[in-house]
């Protein structure tokens, strides 16, 4: 089956496969594992994540990722950010022998999956808004309300490659 997977990077993030017509096929939190004893926060447990990947059976035409922007982290949690972004970055771009990873600003999916709605609402209200008329919570089962947001994200990420479908495609073919 042909998905579209998006993937929120943040400790809290996750990912969420789309089939094409925009139906949740199957998600996965971001797996942490130990905590580093510097830094004192969880790092991303990479040979997890590598594992759960290759068990998934969804090929992904391409797969969108939000690049990371650090809104003002202090030096320490900014490089933490930055090193489990390595780690995820090296395992979508090996998944299943994909050359389709895109990396999307924040504001550019947002942008556009954001239209009409009220300039005054923090961008995780209006994302929450445009995820209840697209999609159902009971897709992620019960779990505490940052995964269900990191992975709200994910899915929005999807939807906004699946709406961009032919332009990735093109970028995929060069």
């Amino acid at each position: 089956m042909e998905t579209i997977l998006g993937a929120d990077p943040g400790n809290k993030g996750g990912f969420v496969w789309l089939d094409l017509n925009g139906k949740i096929v199957d998600y996965l939190c971001m797996p942490m594992g130990k905590t580093n004893k510097s830094y004192e926060k969880p790092e991303l447990d990479y040979d997890k994540l590598r594992e759960i990947l290759l068990t998934k059976p969804y090929l992904p035409k391409f797969i969108i990722c939000e690049l990371p922007t650090s809104y003002g982290m202090l030096p320490a949690s900014a490089f933490h950010y930055g090193y489990n972004f390595a780690l995820l970055s090296r395992a979508l771009e090996t998944y299943r022998g994909t050359k389709n990873v895109h990396y999307v600003k924040p504001q550019d999916w947002t942008k556009e999956l954001h239209i009409g709605l009220e300039k005054e609402l923090k961008a995780k209200a209006k994302s929450k808004i445009v995820f209840e008329k697209l999609f159902s919570w009971e897709s992620f089962g019960k779990m505490n309300k940052a995964a269900r947001e990191g992975l709200m994200d994910a899915c929005l990420m999807a939807e906004y490659g699946r709406r961009n479908l032919t332009r990735y495609d093109t970028l995929s073919s060069t």
